[in-house]
């Protein structure tokens, strides 16, 4: 479980082959099948990954592209329809 934990603070997904920069539990259930030749269920490796310490996090896209003006007279704009 220490070498886990080591690999998952200290390295990303990409390192290994995988085409994404963060670790998921589907991720980390693929590594240590590969690794070790261990299969996890789904609801158990977060059991495990908390009981390493890590924490549930959900990433939020911030857009390039978003246009900060048009968003905010958008909300005006939803803000006098349900009035």
């Amino acid at each position: 479980m220490d070498e886990i934990k080591n690999v998952l603070q200290n390295n990303r997904p990409e390192e290994f082959g995988y085409n994404t920069s963060t670790w998921n539990g589907p991720l980390v259930i693929d590594y240590i099948k590969n690794k070790y030749g261990i299969e996890y269920k789904k609801a158990n490796i977060y059991n495990i990954l908390s009981s390493l310490g890590f924490t549930y996090q959900k990433g939020r896209a911030i857009y390039p592209e978003r246009n900060e003006e048009k968003r905010e007279e958008f909300r005006e704009t939803v803000k006098k329809t349900s009035d």
